[in-house]
């Protein structure tokens, strides 16, 4: 797996991505797609004035807000259960196996 020094301890073998294993093409899709969910958000700010006025900028406020404490928690959430289960094993412990359907099955 590793080459051997002459004192025969392994040294280690350094693995690095190989150059241009991703293009133009991938990186561009990688970039909408990450930005494709604040990019709704932020259109639909428009159709939103109509039905809040002058409202909007206090429930925008408030939105942000409430994202951030959402994101303050499962972040913290991460820190203790890293798991590749992410939401539905945060569910599970933090709020037990019943509300994470992780109860027994009838």
């Amino acid at each position: 797996m590793s080459a051997e020094t002459s004192a025969g301890s392994p040294s280690p073998q350094v693995e690095s991505l190989r150059a241009n294993t991703i293009g133009f093409s991938g990186v561009l899709f990688q970039s909408i797609t990450t930005t494709a969910p604040a990019s709704a958000v932020a259109f639909s700010l428009a159709a939103a004035i109509p039905f809040t006025g002058g409202a909007l900028p206090l429930a925008t406020v408030i939105a942000l807000l409430v994202c951030i404490l959402v994101a303050s928690n499962i972040g913290a959430m991460a820190k203790y259960l890293p798991s590749a289960g992410g939401y539905f094993t945060y569910v599970n412990r933090g709020l037990g196996a019943q509300a994470g359907w992780g109860g027994k099955r009838r």
